[in-house]
């Protein structure tokens, strides 16, 4: 994740010390691993255990997706996460100022992690006179399931994901998401398929996206559908930690001593 280089100098020294006393990696992401190897310099055994949903609307219908991604209504946009630079709040402000139609932008996240961030963020949406943009701080997870129901699309432009679970949130409510070509997201997101990927801080990308999704409803609905696939086809929890419960128990027979 983004850091000062000589932050990130003293974790990579601190890191690879650590990994080369790992008998095995049990990661979120093949980016993670693929990170791991690099910064040790050879791979290791392990297990990818990608994450499931913590917040799922998986009951909407398909028929249901279609029908909302064709509505006469402003296009409505869910931005999910806390408010820190890194989640990149301000990168998706900045874009609407590039979107002539108007949408409603929902913001759902702490501000309280970073309360000056989370001013800067207010102030900027205040200046967007020609869209509704809400800042509904934290949430309960039914009032978060109704935002899923009634978004169009989720879009998150941070600066990194290690894997970036809200996405998948976002695909079991049928919603195309705009996520950070940083990390591991471009595993499961797929431009112009059933989202978008953007470079961090590249506004211009981010307005876009949102300017091919906003009063294209054929479009909106078909991305809309390959999101819902995308979640529909995703290993449960349950699924990749059965793949991780086997990677472990191999791990563990290969250092056992073998029998006289």
């Amino acid at each position: 994740e983004p850091q000062s280089p000589l932050s990130k100098w003293c974790a990579q020294v601190i890191e690879r010390q650590f990994l080369k006393h790992q008998h095995g990696l049990l990661c979120n992401s093949a980016t993670t691993v693929q990170t791991c190897d690099d910064l040790l310099g050879m791979p290791l055994q392990s297990c990818v255990a990608v994450p499931g949903t913590i917040t799922s609307a998986a009951h909407i219908s398909s028929q249901q997706i279609a029908q909302r991604a064709h509505s006469e209504r402003p296009l409505s946009i869910l931005f999910l996460g806390t408010l820190t630079p890194r989640k990149g709040l301000h990168y998706l402000l900045e874009a609407l100022e590039q979107c002539s139609k108007p949408v409603k932008l929902s913001v759902v996240g702490s501000p309280d992690r970073d309360t000056r961030y989370a001013r800067r963020c207010s102030r900027m949406a205040h200046l967007l006179e020609q869209h509704t943009v809400i800042l509904k701080g934290e949430i309960d997870t039914p009032d978060l399931v109704k935002e899923l129901e009634n978004a169009d699309i989720l879009a998150v432009p941070s600066e990194y994901e290690g894997y970036g679970i809200a996405y998948l949130e976002g695909f079991s409510a049928g919603l195309p998401c705009i996520a950070t070509a940083e990390g591991a997201p471009p595993e499961f997101v797929k431009s112009g398929i059933n989202g978008y990927t953007v470079k961090p801080g590249d506004t211009s990308a981010i307005a876009d996206c949102i300017n091919q999704l906003n009063g294209n409803p054929d479009k909106l609905a078909k991305m809309s559908q390959a999101a819902r696939e995308t979640f529909d086809r995703h290993p449960s929890w349950e699924q990749s930690f059965n793949n991780a419960r086997r990677f472990i128990e191999e791990t563990i027979r290969g250092l056992e001593p073998a029998a006289s």
